[in-house]
């Protein structure tokens, strides 16, 4: 990773189009510990441009493209999450954690190595389009495993495991432990398959198709359910075929291996200079072998072809060292059926590689005349196999050997005695325990004082007259380990030395808040170890000692609670000294109109000193809370309110009907103490109110408002009314409903009401005579009644 803040590219408008346009990240959600290692812990999409020495994967759910890696590691920590790689680049591949559909390889993917270690559960590796991973191994430790797509080589060190190659082509597959299997699936092709000299119990399964397997280790097992080209077994192997081989090669140490053939399986062509079982309901098509008794069993043998030489093409060979026999199938000729009939048998003397000794003919009951004494290299001669008097049918009578032994000698160059051993001709031999020699250890065993031709003892055989081995000893490397006890070791602190090595001076730690009194040998007590002098041996451990500081820093910090309520300030920090991992404790301040809050988030009030002077304890102090209350002019609450300390109090509306609000009787901003308001009002003069002058109706049946007078007045005086003049009307201040005077309210509601009555009038009607006919009252403007006026004439 270059400098910024993680940028792949340094021009920033250039990641932001790219990000836009694909919708990958780049690498946002890593981390990246230095310019070479790259940790992904962040589930999403990565596009790499840098090359990357270390690419680590912790999650899962995760595509990285387009780059190039010389490690990358799936951690454990993946679980069974997935991850995906296109168009990646990378030496080497490490797959610890991952589930069944784990590990894609996509697109134009190369991977070198691929190692695969989860512990914890089955793994998946789906090798896809253009992708290509040269090989694959199987780890000690490793839970099952399943591999789609091509490889080249394909390596299971792991023992008790399962590993399937469900499609694809793999060129060569090797078991190199116990008790695991590879199984070839039905859509996928293997070329050649080997199980290990060191592996036992492990098995090869065929599905599909192979072209060559051989089994190398003993008790291991094949299986085969598609078709098999050529098997190889040199050791003893149990083999059950359900469908075709084309051929199998049992070799000298496959003696009482079990070849079972099921109902539908074949096998074309067997070869074995060694005894085998053959069972089942299948056959077999041909098999060439020294002996008939060397294929024994109830399976079909159509053909059996004896000859020295099992394993090459007799066809070139004279005929009388052939014979022809049918097994379960039999074939009898013209001259043997002649012999039956006289009673007469062939008797064959026949050498360990099938060479015809002798043979004759002999009569019923009679007896064979063994040859001469053969002789064979690095063997004696025993006797015969059979024995050949009264005779009663055709025999073939092998000759019998017996190794020779021969002395293995050990030269151990100035190590520990390793007593001589015989081992038989033509065998391996085990390899002694190692000798010993103080600071080295055996590399190896060779042919030659030189010690340039290797004996190996799983391959090399005793020869005639046995041999010299010699040892070949390295310096052998012990471990330094450090207890640091909490300390960080120098950066060129030496791990490893030998006895060869000249003297080694440890390097001085580092603890913060702490001085080194020396390195030692033991963790408690012991003496003190600076050095390791040359001619040492084994691994050593030092152990760092440290005596604590005693003016190691550490602080005190006081934090005010802000004004609005929201968050804290810091206001003090008081700075301390003390021993080094001691426990100390903060002391409360007293502060004007705060008090202490013990619970608050973040609070510290005690801890322990730490060497790097990183103690911090916080106090967290709340702003007391006060009560403002505002009042009306009536001392009735218009509003009650909780204010912190230096805070500021929100007044509430204040209104009285005429009456004008001008202000509050005190300030209750930067509150300290509980306090209560008083509403201030100024009276109004202008406050409205209205005379109202009601006359009394024509027919003095009831009144009509006849003027209203708007007028104004202060609030809260008495108003009274001026009763006005009318012509033919007078003022009754005695009439209900008159309102003379009153109140002149703030709301401008007061309304005072005048009555007035009308004048009465006398109206007389005379007659002519001057006589009153009638007087009537009639009220002013209102209509009298006239009389009957009558005279005579």
């Amino acid at each position: 990773m270059r400098s910024g803040n993680k940028q792949l590219i340094s021009v920033g408008m250039l990641i932001f189009l790219i990000v836009l346009i694909t919708g990958c990240t780049f690498l946002s959600n890593s981390e990246v510990s230095d310019e070479s290692t790259l940790i992904i812990n962040e589930s999403g999409s990565y596009t790499l441009s840098d090359n990357y020495e270390v690419v680590e994967i912790e999650v899962g759910d995760v595509v990285i493209e387009d780059g190039n890696a010389e490690k990358i590691v799936i951690e454990q920590t993946v679980g069974d999450g997935e991850v995906t790689l296109k168009n990646i680049n990378a030496q080497k591949l490490y797959v610890f954690g991952g589930g069944v559909n784990s590990v894609l390889l996509q697109e134009k993917t190369r991977i070198n190595e691929m190692q695969v270690k989860r512990e914890d559960g089955q793994v998946r590796v789906a090798i896809e389009d253009e992708s290509i991973v040269n090989n694959v191994t199987v780890a000690q430790g490793s839970q099952n495993v399943i591999i789609q797509g091509d490889i080249e080589i394909l390596k299971v060190e792991a023992s008790d495991v399962e590993v399937s190659a469900d499609k694809g082509y793999i060129k060569k597959a090797i078991i190199e432990n116990s008790n695991s299997s590879i199984i070839v699936g039905e859509d996928s092709k293997l070329d050649e398959g080997n199980i290990s000299e060191g592996a036992s119990g492990s098995k090869f399964v065929i599905l599909g198709s192979g072209e060559l397997i051989e089994v190398s280790g003993k008790e291991n097992k094949v299986e085969v359910n598609g078709f098999l080209k050529k098997l190889i077994v040199t050791q003893k192997t149990d083999i059950v075929v359900n469908s075709n081989i084309d051929e199998v090669i049992f070799k000298d140490d496959a003696e009482e291996s079990v070849l079972i053939i099921n109902a539908e399986g074949v096998v074309k062509l067997i070869r074995s200079n060694t005894k085998i079982n053959i069972n089942g309901t299948g056959y077999v098509e041909k098999a060439v072998a020294i002996a008939t008794k060397q294929v024994a069993g109830n399976s079909v043998i159509k053909t059996i072809k004896l000859q020295n030489d099992p394993f090459v093409d007799m066809n070139d060979l004279k005929e009388e060292n052939l014979e022809t026999i049918t097994n379960n199938v039999p074939k009898v000729d013209d001259n043997k059926q002649e012999a039956q009939d006289k009673e007469i048998y062939k008797i064959k003397f026949i050498d360990f590689d099938g060479t015809l000794l002798k043979a004759m003919d002999i009569e019923k009951n009679g007896s064979a005349v063994a040859p001469k004494d053969p002789s064979r290299i690095g063997y004696i001669f025993k006797g015969w196999d059979k024995a050949f008097d009264n005779v009663t049918q055709d025999m073939d009578v092998f000759a019998y050997y017996k190794a020779n032994e021969y002395i293995i000698a050990f030269n151990e160059n100035g190590g520990s005695k390793i007593e001589d051993i015989k081992g038989e001709f033509g065998k391996t031999i085990s390899m002694p325990e190692d000798p010993n020699k103080e600071g080295y250890i055996v590399e190896g065993w060779y042919k030659n004082s030189a010690l340039t031709d290797k004996w190996n003892f799983g391959k090399d055989t005793v020869p005639l007259n046995g041999l010299t081995l010699y040892a070949k000893w390295i310096v052998e490397d012990y471990s330094i380990n450090y207890e640091l006890n909490g300390g960080k070791n120098h950066f060129d602190a030496p791990t490893s030395y030998n006895i060869e090595s000249e003297a080694i001076s440890f390097k001085t730690p580092e603890k913060e808040g702490y001085m080194f009194v020396g390195w030692f040998d033991k963790k408690e007590g012991g003496n003190l170890f600076n050095e390791i002098a040359k001619g040492s041996v084994g691994d050593k451990v030092a152990y760092a000692r440290w005596q604590a500081k005693s003016d190691t820093a550490y602080k005190i910090e006081h934090y005010k609670q802000n004004a609005d309520g929201e968050g804290y300030s810091l206001v003090e920090t008081e700075n301390y000294q003390g021993v080094t991992d001691s426990g100390v404790e903060s002391k409360a301040k007293s502060y004007d109109g705060f008090e202490l809050n013990v619970n608050a988030d973040g609070t510290l009030t005690r801890g322990t000193i730490k060497g790097d002077g990183s103690l911090t304890m916080k106090l967290y102090y709340d702003r007391i809370q006060y009560n403002v209350v505002f009042k009306d002019y009536d001392d009735s609450i218009l509003k009650s309110e909780m204010v912190m300390y230096e805070s500021d109090a929100k007044p509430p509306k204040a209104e009285r009907l005429g009456y004008t609000f001008i202000g509050w009787s005190g300030t209750f901003d930067n509150v300290k103490s509980d306090i209560t308001i008083k509403a201030v009002y100024e009276v109004n003069t202008d406050t409205a109110y209205k005379v109202e002058h009601y006359k009394q109706d024509v027919d003095g049946a009831g009144y009509t408002l006849s003027e209203t007078q708007d007028l104004t007045g202060t609030t809260d005086t008495v108003a009274t009314a001026e009763d006005k003049t009318y012509i033919g009307f007078t003022f009754d201040k005695d009439i209900e409903g008159t309102v003379q005077s009153g109140n002149v309210e703030g709301d401008g509601s007061l309304v005072l009401k005048l009555y007035y009555d009308r004048n009465e009038y006398s109206v007389v009607f005379k007659d002519h005579d001057g006589t009153v006919l009638k007087t009537e009252s009639v009220l002013y403007e209102g209509d009298a009644s006239a009389p009957v006026a009558a005279r005579t004439g």
